[in-house]
């Protein structure tokens, strides 16, 4: 365990939906998610070292290259606790640091995102985090309109799909 990540909790198994490249996110207890409006720069720094962490770690394990060079499609989801600013924070605000910090390591720039979903909701436990997928879009491939979610907890659930794309992995 590194020193910027707190304790960990298995929260369960979750299975990635192979509508997507890479999967990847970050899970903490203990510190809030800041924004390009975050006036004290060492959370900002703090944010930034642990979201390249979980990269840096995760890169190894995606499929494809990193940083991905092709045209992006990305959804991102952002939760927190009912008492954190959730429901008075823009979520532009907190993607455009996020999307800052993942330039050059999950992505050359993120001029080549053309398609991105967000969307943020209140958890009832005091977990703070978020969850960001990838899917790279070859020619002239145009995203479905109802994006799929980003991970099941069901082993079955894509199990087909995502041995074709990632190999067996269960």
């Amino acid at each position: 365990m590194s020193d910027i990540e707190p304790k960990s909790k298995i929260l369960g198994t979750f299975y990635q939906n192979p509508y997507f490249d890479d999967v990847f996110g970050l899970l903490q207890a203990d510190f809030p998610i800041p924004t390009k409006q975050t006036k004290d720069k060492e959370k900002i720094k703090e944010f930034k070292k642990r979201v390249l962490n979980i990269v840096s770690n995760d890169a190894k394990k995606q499929s494809g290259e990193w940083p991905r060079k092709g045209r992006l499609l990305v959804a991102v989801s952002v939760s927190c606790p009912d008492k954190y600013y959730i429901n008075k924070v823009d979520v532009d605000n907190i993607l455009k640091l996020l999307f800052d910090i993942l330039k050059k390591h999950a992505f050359v720039d993120d001029a080549q995102i053309h398609y991105v979903t967000a969307d943020k909701h209140v958890r009832k436990d005091k977990m703070i985090g978020f969850l960001v997928g990838i899917r790279e879009l070859k020619n002239d491939d145009n995203p479905m309109f109802d994006w799929p979610a980003l991970f099941s907890s069901n082993p079955d659930e894509w199990r087909e799909e995502r041995e074709a794309k990632f190999g067996k992995v269960d």
